[in-house]
């Protein structure tokens, strides 16, 4: 799991560069049709390797509860042994982003003071209007 530095903690003045998901940082994006898959998530401007894309966000619930409501479409990721991440009720535009055997992405755990958080991650350049996909 990454570490992501809070904001304070430092004692020089200068402020750490890996405070994404503290300032809400997400690049421009788009749904658009995916074909047979449904809507997918498309970028709108060109995405450098290893660049933090968006956050995962929706309701954090007990995996058991998640099993529960799960349905034909499956929005959850988990951070935890025992919790999820379902964004199936309410959630960001990264819920959209389809899986693939070749995805251009990556979901990655980070701990932000405590709090474990999930985001997408680029693993290759993406070209702008490409669809993001993770596996």
């Amino acid at each position: 799991m990454n570490v992501e530095c809070i904001r304070g903690q430092w004692k020089t003045n200068t402020d750490c560069s890996y405070q994404r998901f503290q300032r809400g940082l997400s690049l421009r994006l788009s749904l658009r049709s995916s074909g047979e898959r449904g809507i997918g998530l498309f970028t709108d401007q060109y995405i450098e390797k290893d660049a933090f894309i968006i956050e995962y966000m929706g309701e954090v619930i007990q995996r058991g509860e998640f099993y529960r409501r799960c349905s034909r479409y499956y929005y959850g990721v988990q951070p935890t042994d025992s919790e999820v991440i379902d964004a199936s009720r309410q959630g960001s535009l990264v819920r959209f982003a389809n899986h693939s055997c070749a995805p251009n992405s990556r979901l990655e755990r980070w701990d932000i003071n405590g709090e474990v958080c999930c985001g997408l991650f680029a693993i290759a350049d993406i070209e702008c209007d490409a669809e993001l996909t993770f596996s």
